[in-house]
């Protein structure tokens, strides 16, 4: 059955990825990121407008992201597939406290946590028990792992977009039975916000296994909510 599929960061990265592989799958996706790249604009010159759309939006917008997601809302009764991609990774904050620009970190966090509850809170009217949010966080936002001495802008701002999830399922739960959220590593990826070439895993395979997960999700136990890509679950 054709599936409805929203994906934020959707015009590089992992979530090109997510956005091609569902569309190969003849499903209709709606993709919100910064600006359309040159990859996004040949995936809308290959398919119809029938089955992929995109909306440039900034996420950290509050505005923005209430007019893409009323459009999407107006066009659907439901939608089946969330893969929350977007996020920012800057090289200058991986520095020390001593070098640290405190004064930047609200708005990493702003566009990796909040822009997230944006996005689901626009789309809230159109979620139902069927449908699977798979929020992309990262092996940074695990306390118990952290190895770093600096980077604390994407460190907090990952741990509370975990915090955020558990709370949505939470709610879920109790409003939206059957709706499930997961926060979900990708690993080491092959993208600029990634490791580049030096990394482990390509965008593609992630991708696949990202949509696996969100086609499986009723066999992943609610509380075992932070996984990486190869379903291992991950400490908070």
């Amino acid at each position: 059955m054709k599936k409805n599929v929203v994906v934020t960061g959707g015009a590089g990265g992992l979530g090109i990825e997510i956005v091609r592989q569902h569309l190969e799958q003849g499903d209709r996706v709606w993709a919100i990121d910064l600006n359309e790249s040159i990859l996004m604009s040949e995936l809308k010159k290959a398919k119809t407008n029938e089955e992929l759309y995109f909306f440039p939006c900034d996420i950290s917008s509050t505005d923005q992201v209430n007019a893409a997601t009323k459009t999407i809302v107006s066009s659907i009764e439901v939608v089946d597939r969330i893969y929350s991609c977007a996020g920012v990774c800057r090289v200058q904050d991986r520095v020390p406290l001593g070098e640290t620009n405190l004064d930047a970190i609200p708005l990493i966090v702003d566009i990796n946590a909040v822009g997230f509850l944006r996005v689901i809170k626009g789309l809230l009217p159109a979620i139902r028990n069927n449908c699977a949010i798979v929020c992309v966080t990262s092996e940074a936002a695990s306390i118990a792992n952290n190895h770093r001495s600096q980077e604390y802008s994407y460190g907090m701002s990952k741990c509370a977009e975990n915090m955020a999830c558990v709370i949505l399922q939470r709610y879920f739960s109790e409003s939206v039975p059957g709706a499930r959220v997961v926060c979900l590593h990708p690993g080491w990826l092959k993208t600029q916000m990634g490791g580049g070439e030096m990394a482990e895993v390509e965008p593609a395979d992630s991708a696949a296994a990202l949509i696996q997960i969100a086609e499986e999700i009723d066999q992943i136990p609610e509380e075992k909510m932070f996984i990486d890509y190869q379903r291992n679950e991950m400490p908070w």
